[in-house]
């Protein structure tokens, strides 16, 4: 009896012991939780140093911990290149650990295949993130990030109306969490959405709010990083080229490293088109050393240009072919992205029942089987494509030097004007004449031309501006047949209203097409009037 009293006081003394160091290493692992969220580095640091000690820890301060190494790693760029740890996490998460931590796991998990390039799933995770954060945890800033998140996920995949949803609920929490340099970024996010939602006055609103409240922290580079998105906002879409420079001014003693590229590549511009070639080169060489991948392709793109126009042929090719190569390495990036898409859309239905399934030993190694061949299928995909690529190379090169020559002589040089002789033919000609009888019949009656007009229309331009449609398509050769009619109807100076009253589109939408062609041709951002010279150059 008295022996049994002794076993029992040592098992109840290890089991309050066990207890007391559980509650030691939670606390630990609070604390480094904190500390991650502003100092990633030391947070990796404090995990290291308790990293032996894992080994006999508890369940949950084992998952605990590597929930927070992912969480440091990503808060430190460190790339993650597997999901593997972060689905055991959520699994747990999801049935056994503490349902306080599983917002955390599926935000991380929605990171780490946004990483992947893995952009159902990623959406998945932050949707399923933002219901747990609001059924088990009280963590608003943790639920801001996964607004902000998912709506960089569907700003990405182009889903511009439901981002710009996300990102006014990111505000929001920001708000409530008096996170002013949250909010900075949040209404910046907004103004960028109103950008893509091509209300240009409505982005600048936010940018200017999103100014205002970055001109009260102590961080200047908040403040300049709006001022460089705003510049880039006057230049391209108001036009208002001195303003875009007086807040690029502004912004230079304050810019953070990260945003020199972006900055290099707004004022390379605006030198340009303000006549100022020297201060313009100068850019394009400071791009080069410094400018991230988009940058260094427009410096290429420009000093192409700037050889040409000084007749400087042989630096013209070589650095057009530079310029070249890195497109062709952005495509394959591009490409990878896409591939990803395709896999996890193939995927999306059953990646549920699979990731069940892979427990099983017998399903792994079909699994391993089937990975196996979709990689070599894909891979000899890319192969062909790669060396189908590389037999166009010279071909693409000439098209687009002659793009180029387009561009700087046909327009700079010869202005390319059409002669009284040509303008006649067009006006006297019978669909010339039953176009403007329609747009005099507007709004009374709204009516579109029909296919034989279209048709008629389209050989009467190829039959007084010749070779037309041939010159056009070597600039460009993958139009619809909507934008197609839109260049034909500005070819014979059909104002823009009046195009979309022809096409029953809206105004805006036909300056889009204008502006989104001159980007596909020329891969850089231009006005709908740039894409106007162009084919009055033709």
């Amino acid at each position: 009896m008295k022996l049994l009293r002794i076993i029992a006081a040592v098992v109840t003394a290890l089991y309050f012991c066990s207890c007391q160091q559980n509650d030691i290493q939670i606390k630990q692992l609070t604390n480094i939780d904190s500390v991650a969220d502003n100092d990633a580095e030391r947070a990796l640091n404090m995990l290291d140093s308790i990293g032996p000690y894992m080994k006999n820890a508890t369940k949950a301060s084992r998952n605990y911990y590597e929930l927070l190494k992912i969480k440091a790693q990503d808060k430190a760029y460190i790339p993650q290149t597997s999901d593997s740890t972060i689905t055991r996490l959520v699994e747990y998460y999801e049935n056994k650990g503490d349902k306080r931590l599983l917002s955390k796991a599926y935000y991380y998990a929605g990171r780490i295949y946004r990483k992947l390039h893995d952009a159902p799933q990623a959406v998945k995770y932050f949707n399923m993130a933002e219901a747990a954060a609001k059924k088990y945890s009280k963590d608003t800033k943790l639920l801001a990030n996964i607004y902000a998140q998912a709506g960089y996920t569907l700003r990405y995949q182009e889903f511009h109306k439901r981002s710009l949803i996300k990102f006014i609920n990111a505000y929001k929490t920001d708000k409530i969490n008096n996170d002013t340099c949250n909010m900075v970024l949040s209404l910046r996010d907004i103004a960028d959405t109103y950008r893509n939602l091509e209300n240009p006055y409505k982005a600048l609103e936010y940018f200017n709010i999103a100014k205002r409240l970055a001109s009260t922290l102590d961080d200047k580079s908040y403040a300049s990083s709006i001022k460089d998105q705003m510049a880039s906002l006057y230049l391209y879409e108001l036009k208002d080229a001195d303003k875009a420079l007086e807040l690029l001014k502004e912004s230079d003693p304050y810019r953070d490293s990260i945003e020199i590229s972006p900055a290099l590549s707004i004022y390379s511009e605006l030198y340009r088109i303000t006549g100022k070639e020297d201060s313009a080169l100068m850019c394009y060489k400071k791009l080069l050393k410094y400018g991230n991948i988009y940058g260094r392709q427009g410096a290429y793109d420009g000093l192409t240009r700037h050889c040409i126009k000084s007749g400087k042929n042989k630096e013209a090719y070589r650095y057009f072919e530079l310029y070249m190569n890195i497109s062709d390495s952005i495509r394959k990036l591009n490409a990878s992205d896409a591939v990803a898409k395709y896999l996890a859309l193939y995927d999306y239905s059953i990646r549920d029942e699979q990731n069940k399934e892979l427990k099983l030993k017998n399903q792994q190694e079909r699994s391993k089987t089937t990975i196996f061949v979709i990689t070599s299928i894909l891979l000899a995909t890319i192969l062909i494509s790669t060396i189908m690529l590389y037999r166009k190379r010279f071909e693409i090169i000439n098209l687009k030097i002659e793009k180029l020559k387009i561009i700087n002589s046909g327009i700079k040089e010869n202005k390319a004007k059409p002669t009284d002789d040509k303008i006649r033919k067009i006006n006297s000609s019978e669909i010339y004449k039953t176009i403007q009888k329609k747009i005099s019949a507007y709004p009374e009656k709204n009516e579109n031309l029909s296919e034989t007009e279209w048709d008629e229309l389209d050989n009467v331009v190829n039959s007084v501006y010749e070779n037309y449609t041939e010159k056009l398509h070597n600039i460009y050769n993958r139009m619809s047949s909507f934008e197609y009619r839109v260049c034909l109807l500005i070819k014979i100076n059909i104002s823009p209203v009046n195009i979309s009253h022809l096409t029953n589109h809206s105004k805006e939408s036909i300056s889009s097409v204008r502006r989104r062609l001159y980007y596909k041709a020329f891969n850089r951002k231009g006005s709908p009037a740039d894409w106007d010279e162009i084919i009055s150059s033709l």
